[in-house]
């Protein structure tokens, strides 16, 4: 039961859901218009059970869209509407918060279908729980990612690597270079200035054709990984896995998945090498032969 669900609607839902639609007796309102102790209401000249929403009630509780609520409805996550009309139907109350525990699932890449198969497998309380957890292990995964390596003025950070002032704001749009407060550049981006310094003096410099804003090849890039890496973890960790079992596969996943990440990258590039130098095989053999044609 969810803490706004009274012991009252959920009695009424009871009923309202066995009964194929229709409201318990006990429920109707037979007072002209007025509720009966409270656990009946009248719109439209149609009875609903007491604290049942309006579709516009709910939109407005939840942020969410009428397409969006039928949705989730013809996919099972929430529960029927009561229908007094046609046109005309009411909510359970409970569907605010599930609506609210579908947003903060889907908010964490979670397919639908898992979305449906969480709801059903947990109550909202475990869920949030869940959700806590989650919250928990994303701490620790920002801890791991971040560098111990002091911060840096701007000055000390254009001396060390060798960035033109122009570059290094270009580095900031992309949200690669980023303050530690107004005076300073936090570690990380101490870390990625002296990675640009040892590339230009071993000769990738303007002069030779390089450039530091090339470096946005390489987020777009990344950008995608991260994404799909998130995804991934987060719809095999929530729900999936005991509570307990979350931190040390958590701990396994960040100790070992850069250095995957760092091993593919390795195979495709020499997948990549075999593959041209095949071509360019290929290539000489073909000249070789038209070469001794003309011969």
């Amino acid at each position: 039961m969810t803490p706004s669900t009274s012991h009252a609607q959920l009695a009424a839902k009871e009923q309202f859901d066995t009964s194929g639609g229709q409201l318990p007796k006990s429920m109707i309102d037979t007072s002209g218009g007025q509720s009966s102790q409270g656990d009946c209401g009248t719109r439209h000249d149609q009875k609903y059970p007491a604290g049942y929403l309006s579709i516009s009630e709910l939109i407005n509780a939840t942020g969410v869209t009428k397409a969006t609520i039928h949705h989730y409805i013809a996919r099972g996550l929430l529960p029927k509407a009561f229908k007094t009309a046609h046109n005309m139907a009411y909510y359970p109350p409970e569907c605010i918060e599930i609506i609210n525990a579908i947003r903060e699932l889907r908010a964490r890449h979670l397919p639908l279908a898992q979305v449906a198969e969480i709801l059903s497998e947990h109550d909202l309380s475990k869920i949030y729980a869940l959700l806590r957890l989650a919250d928990e292990e994303s701490l620790l995964l920002a801890s791991y990612v971040n560098t111990t390596t002091p911060s840096k003025s701007r000055e000390e950070l254009l001396q060390l690597s060798g960035l033109a002032p122009e570059d290094l704001d270009y580095l900031e749009e992309l949200g690669l270079a980023r303050r530690e407060n107004e005076d300073s550049y936090d570690g990380l981006t101490v870390e990625l200035a002296k990675s640009l310094a040892a590339m230009r003096s071993g000769g990738m410099t303007e002069e030779t054709g390089f450039h530091p804003r090339d470096i946005a090849l390489y987020k777009r890039a990344i950008e995608q990984v991260v994404e799909s890496e998130i995804a991934y973890f987060e719809s095999r960790l929530l729900g999936k896995i005991a509570p307990e079992e979350i931190p040390s596969v958590m701990r396994a996943a960040l100790e070992h998945a850069e250095s995957i990440c760092v091993l593919t990258r390795r195979r495709l590039l020499l997948d990549e090498i075999e593959k041209a130098a095949s071509n360019r095989s290929h290539i000489k053999k073909t000249n070789q032969t038209s070469h001794r044609r003309q011969q």
